[in-house]
């Protein structure tokens, strides 16, 4: 079986100006823990670290890749622990997907100001960068 799948840099950025307009007014959680294999499968050992509302319009979509937009006000954390991975639902509290976290220069699509979160204590998005393949 094929894995290669070429989509022209147009369809790319529609396909991230789609997953942009999901995530228009969501809600980002984020958790300690492992992540599910697939964002339908339900949270067990995870914990809530802290939740974001993201802005409306999320942010902007150009040659493939979507940018959350600045300006997500930072989020109070709940719980001490350390941040594995974000949550994303949409207005009708509906699974968008999970994303992995981690700093700045890690790669991964959520990149916070500190993933060793400590109750009480704000959290920051630095950015949402998310690449359509």
């Amino acid at each position: 079986m094929s894995e290669i799948c070429r989509l022209a840099v147009a369809r790319k950025t529609q396909r991230a100006q789609l997953v942009g307009d999901w995530l228009s007014g969501a809600q980002l959680t984020l958790y300690s823990g492992a992540i599910p294999t697939m964002p339908d499968t339900a949270l067990s050992d995870q914990v809530v670290l802290a939740e974001f509302m993201l802005p409306i319009p999320s942010g902007d979509a150009a040659d493939g890749v979507f940018t959350l937009a600045a300006g997500t006000d930072p989020a109070t954390v709940l719980t001490t622990g350390i941040a594995t991975f974000g949550r994303l639902v949409d207005a009708a509290d509906a699974v968008i997907g999970d994303f992995d976290v981690g700093l700045l220069g890690s790669g991964n699509v959520l990149i916070l100001d500190n993933i060793n979160l400590v109750e009480g204590a704000l959290v920051s998005i630095l950015s949402f960068t998310l690449s359509e393949g």
